[in-house]
């Protein structure tokens, strides 16, 4: 719930015209908020829940895809929105709980839950394969499964994509003025 509330705040004060090195915080954030999407969107693919120890695809590279496509769905939609407050207020706010909070707390609740439903196995693809940021090549001992579409659509990513992409069109529209910022805030 907290994430859709940011999300709107963002969105609401988002203002990509607002800041000095415009159009390039909305063309890197679009970017990063799309490489984020296809972190998410290849993740799903291979993500079959509590079922086995996932280490195919990008599960290979990193133990959490879908979390590294998190973060840079939010660090994208934050440089893309604009205003000086979102870049350089919001974002280093979201950037600290992300990596203090958030990133911890999971590591600590999956890996112990991982641990026990799959022990040495677990283990070992634990600490062959980094959290968050990926390996250039994929670990060696890493299943050879192939993607598949009805995963993603199965784990609810198809969603998540089209959010994502709505929430590009809008700060879009609102850089070439067809929607205005919902506040006027002083840049």
């Amino acid at each position: 719930m907290f994430a859709y509330a940011f999300a709107a705040a963002v969105l609401a004060l988002a203002d990509p015209r607002a800041i000095s090195w415009q159009p390039w915080n909305l063309v890197g954030g679009a970017f990063l908020c799309l490489f984020g999407a296809f972190w998410r969107i290849w993740g799903c693919g291979h993500l079959r829940k509590n079922q086995a120890v996932i280490s195919s695809g990008p599960y290979s590279h990193v133990r959490n895809p879908l979390y590294l496509g998190t973060l840079l769905n939010l660090f994208g939609f934050l440089l893309a929105a604009g205003h000086p407050f979102v870049v350089y207020g919001l974002l280093p706010f979201a950037l600290v709980v992300f990596a203090a909070y958030y990133v911890p707390k999971k590591e600590r609740v999956e890996s112990e839950r991982m641990r026990k439903r799959f022990g040495a196995e677990f283990d070992a693809y634990h600490a062959a394969v980094p959290g968050y940021l990926p390996r250039i090549t994929p670990w060696s001992g890493a299943k050879k499964d192939v993607m598949s579409w009805p995963l993603v659509a199965e784990n609810s990513e198809w969603e998540t994509f089209f959010l994502i992409l709505g929430g590009l069109g809008v700060l879009t529209a609102r850089y070439f003025g067809v929607l205005p910022p919902y506040f006027g805030l002083p840049v």
